[in-house]
Parts: C-alpha cells; structure tokens; sequence
C-alpha cells in the first residue's frame, strides 16, 4: 500500500507524470516521430501555437496533442478542447467528482468483481485470484499454483485473461490460451515455474475469456468494451 500510494504521489506531478508517458508511452513516441516523417501534417508553427493553446486551458503538459495525432486533424480550437489530457482527468476530475474509497472500487478490478458478485451485475466468470503471489479459488480459499493450474484444466473455457489487479489501459494483462490440453502465454507453455515468475509478490484476477455482441464489436474488435 505504501509503495501504491507513494506511486499515485508520483502520478500528481505533472512535470514527472508527463516524462514518464514521453519516455515509455509508445503511442506517444510513435506519433511523435511521424509527424517529422509525413509531409500531410499542419506547420509547425501551427503545432506549437494549438499546443500552448491546449497546455493554457488544461494547465498540464499538452503530449495528448501527439498521443492521439491532433496535428492531422482539421478541428476548431473548441473541438481541439474536446481532447481531454489524461493528467487532468485522473489527476483533477476522477478525484473531484468521486469519493477515494470509489475510486478505489475503480481502480481494483478484485474488489470491483467481489462488489459485481455480490450485487448480481454481469460480468465475466471469476476463476481465481493472486494476492501478493499467492493463488486464491473463486471461493477464496487458498491454494497452490499446481491447484490453480487444475482450476484453470476444469473449466471449459478456451482462453483466460490475468488482469493485474490495479492495471489500466489494458497494461500488464496476459492471456492464457487452451491449446491441444495445455496453456500457453504468448506461445509459451504456462507451467507453474512460469506462473510463480509471472505472480511473484503481484496480485491478479483470472476471469473467463468472453466473445462480445456483433454490435459492440463494432466499436472497437480488437477488446472487449466492458468497465472491468
């Protein structure tokens, strides 16, 4: 808790949240070095004029302008607006508008699957938990990585997703795949010498793999678009 707050502590600071994402964000990076590569962008000139235009609203670093290719886009200064840096809505708005202690239901996908249990609401099979490395059943009893691997053997499923359980953005999430009876990670047979590397001293929850509707599909393919 104390390594997670000291973190979050971190994260208020805008000059060394915005470093972070400059240097590890590859989107970011990515963008950024195409907008020097391709001719069909606006001028620099106009570049750096919207981006003190947005970094004076928002008073935070204004990387979302490369993040999500503003300097491609043929929008008004108000719809520029519209764009809003992630700094300013985890930093500034998710605390203003909401309680900690729901932020933290947020934040923490086991305590958000114990809470959608327990109320009914949809959501994707609970396999087993990881608290601080060590394996836990959906009945939270605990047990050992050769234990869970057999959970994982019984169930039906042909795929399993290992959420880390204060991860965002799809970060730190590995997918485990059936395949002729035994699972694999990135091509890569999961054994329990595997699964103890994967979970040492980390926390996780394994859910079910699901297919989503055709018109949800839609929006985005390539992930699910659910709120957990």
């Amino acid at each position: 808790m104390l390594l997670q707050n000291l973190r979050n502590s971190l994260k208020m600071n805008n000059f060394l949240y915005s470093t972070y994402i400059k240097l590890n964000d590859r989107s970011y990076m990515v963008n950024l070095i195409d907008y020097f590569r391709h001719k069909d962008v606006k001028p620099l000139k106009t570049v750096w004029e919207e981006m003190r235009f947005i970094q004076k609203y928002w008073k935070c670093d204004p990387l979302l302008y490369f993040k999500y290719r503003l300097y491609e886009k043929n929008i008004s200064p108000e719809e520029l607006l519209d764009y809003i840096p992630p700094y300013f809505f985890y930093n500034v708005y998710i605390p203003h508008i909401y309680q900690m202690e729901i932020i933290d239901i947020g934040i923490s996908k086991i305590r958000q699957s114990e809470i959608f249990i327990s109320r009914g609401i949809p959501a994707p099979q609970k396999i087993a938990t990881i608290l601080k490395g060590i394996p836990y059943d959906n009945q939270n009893k605990k047990i050992d990585f050769r234990e869970l691997l057999n959970v994982l053997d019984e169930c039906k499923c042909s795929s399993f997703f290992m959420k880390p359980d204060r991860g965002n953005g799809g970060k730190g999430i590995y997918k485990l795949e059936r395949k002729l009876g035994r699972f694999y990670v990135k091509n890569v047979v999961l054994d329990e010498k595997l699964l103890k590397s994967i979970t040492k001293n980390k926390s996780f929850l394994i859910q079910e793999g699901i297919t989503q509707r055709e018109d949800l599909m839609q929006i985005y393919p390539k992930s699910v678009n659910t709120v957990g």
